[in-house]
């Protein structure tokens, strides 16, 4: 009984690492990898396949510092067939955030993001190269966690 209040008071005070939610192999929660939460695990992102109640309530913050959010965020692939198509990506969500679509993953350079507000739709039209394009949707603020996405 000892030991647990020992182990409990250090948990508290921050001495002794656990995080049941990690997704660490080697920590002692060994929680699950959410779909989508970093460039690795980018879900993909059809062409006229709307996405809708999306959420970031359990994402991490995986790029501290690269996007001009700095909360939760999640990342997205499309690819853009080798036409000449213009594209439109649209985006609602509840919460506010900021939008980085880049052909690499993570971004090498700092900077280059958009930003939607709060139940606002946001639309970003644009002529994509043939090639894989990553889209970021990072948190800045606001007390939601849920969002539609569409390739158009």
């Amino acid at each position: 009984m000892r030991a647990w209040i020992l182990v409990g008071l250090l948990g508290a005070c921050g001495r002794l690492g656990f995080d049941p939610l990690t997704d660490d192999p080697g920590a002692d929660g060994g929680g699950a990898q959410l779909a989508g939460d970093n460039c690795a695990d980018a879900r993909e992102l059809a062409i006229g396949r709307p996405l809708a109640n999306e959420s970031i309530a359990t994402a991490r913050d995986d790029y501290v510092g690269i996007f001009c959010g700095n909360g939760p965020d999640m990342v997205y692939r499309f690819t853009q067939p080798p036409t000449a198509d213009p594209r439109e990506l649209d985006i609602l969500a509840t919460f506010d955030g900021s939008i980085w679509v880049t052909p690499t993953c993570p971004p090498s350079f700092i900077g280059g993001c958009q930003t939607f507000a709060t139940a606002l739709p946001y639309k970003q039209q644009a002529n994509f190269t043939p090639g894989t394009f990553y889209i970021v949707i990072d948190s800045v603020g606001g007390g939601g966690t849920t969002f539609d996405i569409t390739m158009r």
